[in-house]
């Protein structure tokens, strides 16, 4: 780097032009050829990461000539990087006005926005964006997503934008996953049976592969989101290698604003030597989100469903499990910062089977916590809090069966790099019911790290 910075200062100081002394050159080459300078050194700067100098030497030029919109970007970028948001986005609001191409004006805009939401302008930024999402193209597109993102919690104030692009083939989001964990209680042994069986053969480790593949775009005039995962988990004990499992999800949303509607399917195959389809499941929904204030939202979401277990049949009409099921549920979610968030759920779960031992209506309360540890916020770990309470209560089986599940646990995440995710998870499940075998308990830990690719 100092080699180049060396090469270009004797290109300057040989340069005919430089000295601004050679009147036989013309005006406007001068200018031109001052410009391209200009802006060769703010570069290298700016790969040194000297924004002070960068500033520097972009606002002495400008004060002589303001009307080139790529130093007033280089210019916002500098001071955005130095965290000077009120600076950074008046250059930005210059570049605009400095382009004279259209989807120049539009960049700069885009950045403008940026640099608002950034310096903690929400209501600002969205008026930008609103702005721009009424031009033409795949960057109303962009606009229009991340507006989106706004209102259904995904983007928040402080935070930078996605990255602007042009074009109209929308968003493609790729991440993995690579598990490790141990479970203690594999086969459901309920705890008469459980307290006589060692633990090596009720209990094994496990590995737990996962990838998921998303692309968010436009249809019909409506942006759609659609997404499709695989897991696979591999017990590695004998006892419990006929509970390896492939689970597959695929979702499809579609909507603007607060209204979405759905498709969804899912499989679970089991390894019945060789693997076999357990269940399957595929349904409608819809989904209702609001906005109450900057950090917190609501989201009512109602899935209507067939499913079918294939392969858990024993013959008997009462035994049937295949059926339809419907299910309402409400989530609150406060995001106070990227490390604390609180998720509180309550949901209602009809499952009419046409069997009558599986006919159920379920209750659900789910609660999660991350927050920052006290003293740590150096290290970046955040520690995580989850809580479940599940009721079941199967009302035309013939024992009158009535489940209570309860589930809670802690972990730890730490974000690192880019786009990697580490987290440690402990979780305890028991399950209380009147009938004597579904009686059991569990604890899993789990060490997962993951990446998004995009």
């Amino acid at each position: 780097m100092k080699i180049r910075t060396v090469l270009i200062g004797v290109l300057f100081a040989i340069s005919p032009v430089a000295a601004f002394s050679n009147d036989s050159v013309p005006e406007r080459t001068r200018l031109d050829t001052n410009r391209e300078v200009i802006q060769t050194f703010a570069q290298v700067y700016m790969e040194q990461k000297d924004y002070a100098r960068t500033e520097s030497l972009l606002t002495g030029y400008l004060q002589e000539d303001n009307g080139d919109g790529s130093l007033w970007v280089m210019l916002g970028q500098s001071q955005m990087a130095a965290n000077h948001f009120a600076q950074a986005c008046y250059a930005f609001k210059s570049a605009s006005e400095a382009f004279k191409q259209k989807n120049d004006q539009t960049y700069a805009l885009y950045l403008f926005a940026d640099c608002l939401n950034r310096g903690n302008m929400q209501n600002e930024a969205m008026r930008v964006l609103s702005e721009i999402s009424k031009s033409a193209g795949g960057v109303a597109d962009v606009a229009s997503r991340t507006l989106e993102m706004f209102r259904t919690g995904e983007l928040r104030q402080g935070q930078p934008l996605p990255p602007y692009v042009e074009s109209t083939r929308g968003m493609l989001r790729v991440s993995a996953a690579f598990g490790v964990g141990y479970d203690t209680n594999v086969l459901l042994l309920d705890e008469v049976v459980a307290a006589n069986v060692p633990a090596k053969n009720r209990g094994s480790l496990f590995l737990n592969p996962a990838a998921q593949v998303g692309y968010l775009g436009k249809l019909w005039g409506k942006n759609f989101d659609s997404r499709y995962l695989v897991s696979f988990t591999d017990y590695t004990s004998a006892e419990t290698k006929s509970f390896n499992s492939l689970y597959q999800r695929a979702d499809f949303l579609w909507g603007s604003g607060e209204q979405r509607w759905g498709v969804f399917g899912e499989t679970l195959f089991l390894n019945r030597d060789p693997f076999r389809l357990y269940d399957w499941m595929g349904g409608v929904s819809w989904n209702q989100r609001r906005k109450l204030s900057r950090n917190e939202f609501f989201d009512l979401e109602i899935p209507i469903r067939y499913q079918a277990y294939p392969l858990d049949s024993d013959g008997l009409a009462a035994n049937d499990r295949k059926g339809e099921g419907i299910q309402i549920r409400g989530r609150y979610r406060n995001m106070t910062s990227d490390h604390t968030m609180i998720l509180a759920q309550v949901a209602i779960d009809t499952q009419v089977t046409s069997g009558s031992n599986y006919r159920e209506t379920q209750l659900l309360l789910p609660f999660y916590w991350t927050f920052e540890l006290p003293g740590l916020r150096s290290v970046g770990l955040v520690n995580s809090v989850q809580a479940e309470a599940d009721g079941q209560w199967y009302w035309s089986s013939d024992v009158k069966r009535k489940d209570l599940n309860l589930r809670a646990g802690t972990g730890l995440i730490r974000r690192w790099g880019k786009g990697w995710n580490t987290t440690l998870d402990y979780t305890h499940y028991k399950n209380f019911s009147n009938v004597d075998a579904a009686k059991y308990s569990k604890d899993t830990f789990l060490l997962m790290v993951s990446h998004d690719f995009l």
